[in-house]
């Protein structure tokens, strides 16, 4: 018999429900009428009927051609075994000849593998241990076609990811220390008997990395797995086995959740997001006695649950055939522990352990009959005869192509099109207003103390973690009591007050006549192209060019806020690399890009006639008057901020350092001369001036004198400065620097004491 499954649970490639009693044998967990239904036209190749599949079919052993057009993306799914035995410690290359030889012809054979099959992303389970060793292998047998993207040292036993340098995709790289917290693992009851045990990745913390340019239409996700193995392979007793058997299998259970609890982060409650899990999980979709007994296994909580389905992952390989639906074959040592005890050689066995796992966004992006598992790897013509029968790899490596041109949902806004403040369409943002996720992860990466009073201003419950705090907005969005553009509104609100640098203004009388009515200000927005923005925020996060995200108005406000993407070059010394040639030896030094959300901003008091003009922190402490200089004239049809008068902020300098509102980390003076002098506290604690000896030399450089800099902590003020705030004043470009998440109110408060002591 058969154990036939629902239909709609079928579509996520994984069994969902179980006969205990019905023998594994006679279960085939994708044989189903799932088949045969068709979905809204456009049906990924694993949905269609038997008769509709494509002539060429499936071929285990060949690797499948892509179509030739769109943007594709080749996956390959691939475990090095043992690789770092293949080089040295500091990435040698095993010699062709000698003791070294099968060494050599392995990479050979790998190589071939990789080369062959025409993968653009591969991920390399069991690589060597680090990146350099790996970039070695990928230089000389690979004609260094690839980008190595590898984390730290995860012990013996490395993860990386090749991609193929052509595309021009550029990768962030999730570090050692951040995947420990994002895969976070601990107490965890892994068989239900109401115990709590205690788990550690130890070596095998996933790695992740998210690619972005290169033609992707958006941001793509890859996270690379190798999963606790099951058991011991020669145990040499039963009962020692089963002790072992059963301790691995509860702390594979312990890294399946760690690991969802990670995709459900990185997806949507409504399916989006660009994800993709692969890697050497030691896991199939057999649902054998340990897996009832603990109530799961590790394939199926990684690729969800049917409590939730909008967030279930597929299996690239659900509907390839089952005869060739395996990634391992090894000998069975439970039966026969040794080669030549009485029962002869051991049985040869069977079993699919490696996956590629798509998220719902992607599951019909699997190109027509581009899925299979490569059982027959290319041999090296030229490999002696004592090497050829070598093996690349020990697995089976799955393959799969994605035309990503077919995302199910994309991440889009209903809300109108970016515009310039020219009233051009601007670039589309890359995440709008269905994005909530990424919303969230901004929002929550800053004090929670800030998400706690957004909630306790709208009577909604606001303690908890950060995790929880994720999960209750989430409900608090799927049931319209909070929306992205409040999200959007709060992350502005954060932003917009703190980690600024901020320059001041006076402003003429008349400057403001221009937005003293309603009716005034809608039809000026118009001519702009910009009505559809008054009091009505656009939710951007991280848009492909700077976007003016918000006119918020009143009759004695207006704040202007634009939202940008921010990319810089970071040194990544672990990807350099030498290149020795015949007559020259060339360095090469990595930089990796890193990109930031960065928010700018217009405030300006209309009944004061005073405004401000904030730029939240550059990665870099030059370039905010060239920021400042390119945001005034982009606004200049909207605010005439060059005939603002720039508050001459050098006069406060020594004037708050007078005061007792502050305590005196440094000061720098500079004479009529253009000598300069610096007063610096031993630490950032203590009052420069509390030493005699600066208080001394400090009241000598008072007389004629100018301060060049105020580098000051103000004090808290009851009902007024709720925190210490830090700030530094520059004179050069008359320019405030404010350090650290503050509220509006302490933020403004400051500006106005700064104010006051620069008249």
């Amino acid at each position: 018999m058969k154990t036939r499954l629902p239909w709609d649970l079928r579509a996520f490639g994984v069994i969902l429900c179980y006969n205990p009693f019905c023998p594994a044998s006679a279960i085939d967990p994708f044989d189903s009428p799932w088949h045969k239904q068709r979905t809204k036209g456009r049906v990924a190749y694993a949905r269609l009927p038997t008769a509709a599949r494509p002539s060429q079919g499936y071929d285990g052993n060949a690797l499948a051609s892509p179509p030739e057009t769109g943007m594709l993306l080749k996956l390959l799914c691939l475990n090095g075994q043992e690789m770092g035995d293949l080089l040295g410690e500091n990435g040698d290359l095993p010699a062709r000849d000698g003791t070294a030889a099968a060494a050599y012809w392995r990479c050979r054979r790998l190589a071939l593998l990789i080369t062959s099959s025409g993968a653009d992303i591969i991920g390399l389970v069991e690589a060597p241990a680090s990146g350099e060793r790996t970039r070695a292998f990928a230089a000389a047998f690979l004609d260094d076609a690839y980008d190595v993207w590898q984390g730290e040292r995860r012990g013996p036993l490395g993860l990386a990811f090749l991609v193929r340098r052509s595309l021009g995709l550029n990768a962030t790289v999730r570090s050692k220390e951040e995947s420990l917290e994002d895969f976070a693992l601990g107490a965890f009851d892994a068989d239900g008997d109401g115990i709590k045990e205690l788990y550690s990745w130890y070596n095998r913390v996933p790695l992740e990395i998210v690619l972005s340019g290169g033609g992707l239409p958006g941001p793509l996700t890859l996270i690379l797995v190798h999963a606790k193995s099951k058991g011991g392979f020669i145990p040499g007793d039963l009962f020692a086995y089963e002790r072992l058997s059963r301790a691995s299998r509860m702390k594979q259970r312990a890294q399946a959740m760690a690991i969802r609890a990670r995709l459900d982060r990185l997806v949507s409650a409504r399916g989006e997001g660009r994800v993709v899990v692969m890697g050497a999980m030691n896991d199939g979709p057999e649902f054998d006695a340990q897996s009832a007994l603990q109530g799961g296994a590790f394939l199926e909580p990684v690729m969800g649950s049917v409590w939730d389905p909008a967030r279930i992952f597929s299996n690239a390989h659900a509907f390839c055939p089952i005869k060739d639906r395996w990634t391992i074959d090894f000998q069975d040592r439970v039966v026969n522990p040794l080669e030549d005890a009485r029962y002869g050689v051991p049985a040869e066995m069977r079993s699919w352990v490696d996956h590629i796992l798509l998220s719902p966004e992607l599951k019909d992006c699997i190109a027509p009959g581009s899925a299979g598992i490569l059982h027959t790897e290319p041999e090296v013509a030229e490999a002696p005869e004592a090497h050829r029968s070598l093996r690349g790899s020990d697995h089976h490596p799955p393959f799969v192509t994605l035309d990503l041109r077919q995302t199910t949902r994309a991440a889009t806004s209903a809300a109108a099109e970016p515009v310039s403040i020219a009233g051009a369409p601007a670039p589309a943002a890359r995440a709008a207003v269905d994005d909530v996720e990424l919303l969230l992860t901004y929002v929550l990466g800053h004090k929670l103390d800030f998400t706690r009073h957004f909630l306790r201003s709208r009577k909604l419950p606001y303690s908890g973690t950060r995790e929880q705090l994720r999960e209750r907005l989430l409900s608090h969005v799927e049931a319209g009591r909070v929306t992205a553009a409040d999200l959007a509104t709060l992350l502005n609100q954060i932003e917009g007050w703190g980690n600024q640098h901020i320059y001041l203004y006076n402003t003429p009388a008349a400057a403001a006549n221009a937005w003293a009515k309603q009716s005034e200000v809608e039809a000026r927005l118009e001519r702009l192209g910009l009505g559809g923005l008054l009091n009505r925020p656009r939710p951007l996060v991280l848009p492909d060019a700077r976007t003016l995200a918000a006119v918020e108005w009143t009759p004695q406000r207006l704040r202007l806020v634009w939202v940008e993407k921010r990319g810089w070059e970071q040194r990544a010394p672990d990807l350099d690399r030498v290149e020795e040639q015949r007559d020259e030896r060339l360095t090469w030094q990595a930089y990796r890009t890193q990109y930031l959300r960065g928010l700018l901003a217009v405030d300006w008091n209309l009944a004061a006639g005073q405004a401000l003009l904030s730029i939240q922190r550059l990665p870099s402490d030059a370039g905010y008057d060239e920021a400042r200089a390119e945001l005034q004239a982009e606004i200049e049809p909207l605010v005439p901020l060059r005939d603002f008068r720039i508050v001459r902020i050098s006069r406060a300098i020594q004037r708050i350092g007078a005061s007792d509102e502050v305590r005196r980390r440094q000061l720098v003076y500079k004479t009529r001369r253009g000598s300069q002098a610096t007063l610096l506290s031993a630490e950032r604690t203590i009052d420069a001036f509390s030493d005699p000896k600066i208080s001394e030399a400090g009241e000598l450089l008072e007389e004629g004198t100018a301060g060049l800099l105020g580098d000051f902590y103000w004090r808290t003020v009851d009902g007024m400065l709720t925190q210490e705030m830090h700030t530094k004043l520059y004179a050069d470009d008359q320019r405030v620097g404010i350090f650290g998440e503050h509220t509006e109110s302490d933020v403004r408060y400051v500006l106005s004491r700064i104010r006051h002591h620069s008249r």
